[in-house]
């Protein structure tokens, strides 16, 4: 009897253990995979906990299999009639959106019906689900207008569209770049599968591009332009590009003035909404720490072109990437991207030196100052330990602006000594923790050390030193976790960009890109990973217990 109470004692304990486990794992497993989210996926409700996984797209226009679930069921409809008058329902939808159908596509039908039940549903007045099959099918229909039918086709129906192309020039002066004579259309390709058509939507036009990826893996296509501005001139050119979400890499080979310039890394079909696609010179912004939106152009050395003039060529390469590359570019774009918009290593590497820094200080500093307090014994000794634990008892608020105060008369504002220096002076809680650490050592091994001649300070160094080793250990691990983390201290010391730690580089970042919750939660876990793996590396300092008995026997 006693044996299964045991039994299930353990169960239950270890069963607590690992609920509690997951509770407090959960914020992290939560940054994580909202770091392998697109924007779409994060202001959904109800929430969606696993990220979408990539198509394989081996043809656009195609049709997005993940925009929306199973039509639902409304919560005023039981089951069974749900399931008598869902057919129904889903061929009134269909007859309804026929006429507007442009495109023949594989699963269009099917999708584009699960798209206008979801868009459409949700609005309708809860005693309708009540009335009659007729009555029903006309409410729905009715809520089905043209305005419905184009926002439900564009989350279905993804395609690779080209907009506007405008220039800049070196006084960051923009013109739009002419359209071509009627009759010589400004994009072409020479691949099989690949072709344009003019598409208006709205009040605008734009090209939408069709591919097949069936007789090749890599497409070419190119567009001719005529420059507003002379070669000489050129900054930069801004490409309007609604992506298709097929993670295929777009590179950009581009002619100009007799020369030849390549995109220094692809572009990513990764986005279904309308943006910029921003190529640009090499230029002294290149090297600052301003966040850096376009992509960098780089002459080709030994290449010349045959344009002359103001006429300019964008020789575009399409290739196709496979379903597990795509997942890949996917999961790590918010990391990429974050690496690219902030200086994350310059901002890391003043985090680490801070933290070294502040870690060597506070080891040094304390332990010296507790050795004293502990092991020897001086004039005024207890007096000045009673006031180093009273300098506990005061709030970091109130000493903050004197010794900003302090710090700005040395010269120091707008350097990282405020950040590191005072870690040589010592914290009142470590030399108090420390302190009753070494007073648990038995005398008789500093008395030994004594009768072979050892001075003070090598009885600090060969035996305190070794037999202090996991406090010194927990307090290197939360001075790491207080300098790595420190926000404060940057945001009052620190206004020079090049200075700033990682936290505080976050922090501008955040301003920046308040909307680019991926991008942030990305590098919220840059951030975060280094801690993590520090507490998981020397976690069993935290829970070690030392005796130290001294002398056997």
């Amino acid at each position: 009897m006693l044996r299964r109470r045991s039994t299930t004692r353990s169960i239950v304990l270890h069963l607590v253990l690992i609920a509690g486990c997951a509770l407090f794992a959960f914020p992290f497993v939560w940054l994580i995979s909202t770091s392998f989210k697109e924007s779409d996926e994060i202001f959904t409700y109800p929430p969606q906990w696993i990220p979408k996984i990539p198509q394989a797209v081996g043809a656009s226009p195609y049709v997005a299999a993940d925009e929306y679930d199973a039509m639902a069921r409304p919560e005023n409809m039981t089951r069974a009639r749900w399931e008598e008058l869902r057919p129904a329902i889903r061929r009134a939808i269909w007859e309804k959106a026929k006429p507007r159908v442009t495109e023949d596509l594989p699963g269009l039908q099917k999708e584009l019906v699960r798209g206008l039940w979801d868009e459409a549903y949700k609005a309708i007045p809860d005693e309708v689900w009540q009335g009659t099959e007729a009555e029903i099918i006309r409410a729905v229909t009715d809520r089905i207008d043209a305005d419905l039918f184009e926002k439900t086709w564009r989350r279905v129906v993804r395609s690779l569209c080209f907009g506007n192309i405008t220039v800049q020039d070196i006084e960051l002066n923009q013109a739009r770049v002419p359209d071509p004579p009627e009759g010589a259309p400004r994009w072409r390709s020479d691949s099989a599968g690949f072709t344009f058509e003019s598409v208006s939507e709205g009040t605008k036009g734009h090209t939408q591009a069709r591919y097949s990826f069936a007789e090749g893996d890599v497409l070419r296509f190119e567009a001719a332009l005529e420059l507003p501005i002379p070669p000489e001139r050129f900054r930069g050119l801004s490409i309007g590009l609604r992506a298709d979400k097929s993670w295929h890499p777009l590179e950009l080979r581009m002619e100009l003035g007799g020369k030849v310039y390549r995109s220094e890394e692809p572009l990513r079909l990764a986005n279904d909404l309308w943006q910029e696609a921003i190529y640009q010179m090499p230029s002294e912004e290149d090297g600052s720490l301003r966040v850096r939106e376009y992509l960098l152009l780089q002459e080709e050395e030994g290449k010349s072109s045959s344009c002359t003039g103001r006429r300019c060529l964008l020789h575009f390469t399409l290739t196709r990437s496979s379903r597990a590359a795509a997942i890949w570019y996917k999961f790590t774009r918010n990391y990429t991207d974050a690496l690219r918009y902030i200086p994350f290593w310059r901002y890391t590497l003043t985090s680490v030196f801070l933290v070294a820094m502040n870690v060597l200080g506070q080891l040094v500093a304390c332990s010296l100052v507790a050795y004293s307090f502990a092991r020897l014994r001086w004039p005024g000794r207890d007096v000045c330990f009673v006031v180093l634990l009273g300098t506990m008892m005061l709030p970091p608020q109130v000493t903050m602006i004197p010794v900003f105060l302090i710090f700005k008369k040395l010269g120091w504002f707008n350097t990282l000594y405020p950040l590191w220096v005072p870690s040589f002076l010592g914290s009142a809680f470590f030399i108090f923790l420390l302190r009753q650490f070494m007073k648990s050592i038995p005398t008789d091994l500093e008395d030994a050390a004594k009768i072979d001649g050892c001075s003070f300070f090598g009885i600090y160094w060969r035996i305190i030193l070794p037999l202090i080793k996991p406090a010194l250990a927990a307090i290197a691990i939360f001075t790491f976790m207080h300098a790595w983390n420190d926000f404060m201290g940057p945001l009052i010391y620190v206004s020079d960009q090049r200075l700033y730690p990682l936290s505080l580089g976050l922090f501008i970042f955040q301003t920046a890109h308040r909307a680019e919750h991926g991008m942030l939660m990305a590098a919220s876990t840059l951030m975060t990973l280094p801690v993590v793996v520090t507490f998981f590396l020397a976690q069993r300092y935290f829970i070690q217990g030392v005796t130290l008995t001294g002398m056997k026997g």
